[in-house]
């Protein structure tokens, strides 16, 4: 903090930090409020899935996805939940391939909980 000069600001971005701490019943909890096996591991990125290209994506989905192929977490039993939309989704689910694992899930009003 020393090397700031003069007044600062906090300019917050959407996360809230009021919400309790994640344990391992709250988890369970949720995921069977979303309709979820309890006993894999979901992974969520959310983001709109807009741009020129796939690489002009600002949420990076075109590098996600293929990491997450080659990672083998999915054929582990592990799920990739993408949740957003826009004129990107076609390629990025051409890019999953068909893979089980990850799941497109489109806007959702429900994302926060």
């Amino acid at each position: 903090k020393a090397w700031v000069q003069g007044p600062s600001r906090v300019i917050p971005y959407g996360v809230r930090l009021d919400r309790p701490a994640r344990s391992a019943g709250r988890a369970r909890e949720a995921k069977r409020r979303l309709g979820l096996d309890s006993a894999q591991l979901h992974f969520l990125a959310m983001g709109r899935m807009e741009g020129d290209d796939e690489k002009a994506s600002q949420k990076a989905q075109d590098v996600l996805i293929p990491a997450w192929r080659q990672s083998g977490v999915g054929a582990r039993g592990a799920r990739l939940h993408l949740l957003g939309d826009g004129n990107l989704r076609p390629r990025f689910e051409a890019l999953a391939g068909g893979d089980p694992s990850v799941l497109f899930h489109g806007v959702r009003g429900d994302a926060p909980g």
